[in-house]
């Protein structure tokens, strides 16, 4: 019956999460992001640094650490308002972040990638621009913009 081959997969659907989450409290599981390949240290520009969700920890939140702060701009390429503020975001790099060791710019692509998890960050709305400080590294500061 209809009815029945709906109760057999869903019991069967409810088993797999639960021993999923089973797995995963107990570590064997992991979550997953979506990410673009890691860029080659060659692709990378030496004024704003280009982030992926698998390079995110290394290149932002390990540096904290260190007492190193990175300023990142969350945008999407299609966006119009993010290709107008890239020039700008460039021009920061320059004067700030290549003079500067305890500061670094970055970007990441918002289609493309996924923010780690415990970051509070709201990426949905493009271009954003969060300031990570050490001591603050699940609470960055966000640019307002003001008209």
């Amino acid at each position: 019956s209809v009815g029945g081959t709906r109760t057999k997969r869903s019991c069967r659907l409810g088993n797999a999460l639960r021993t999923f989450v089973q797995r995963y409290d107990a570590g064997k599981e992991h979550y997953y992001l979506y990410s673009q390949p890691l860029p080659t240290e060659e692709d990378q520009d030496e004024l704003v640094r280009e982030l992926v969700s698998d390079s995110f920890q290394s290149e932002v939140l390990d540096r904290l650490v260190l007492n190193i702060s990175t300023l990142v701009l969350f945008y999407r390429p299609w966006c119009g308002w993010c290709r107008q503020v890239q020039p700008v975001f460039k021009e920061i790099g320059k004067k700030l972040g290549a003079k500067n060791p305890l500061l670094r710019v970055a970007r990441m692509d918002t289609d493309q990638n996924e923010l780690v998890p415990g970051v509070h960050a709201v990426t949905n709305t493009v271009p954003t621009i969060y300031l990570f400080l050490p001591n603050q590294s699940s609470q960055p500061l966000q640019h307002t913009h003001h008209a």
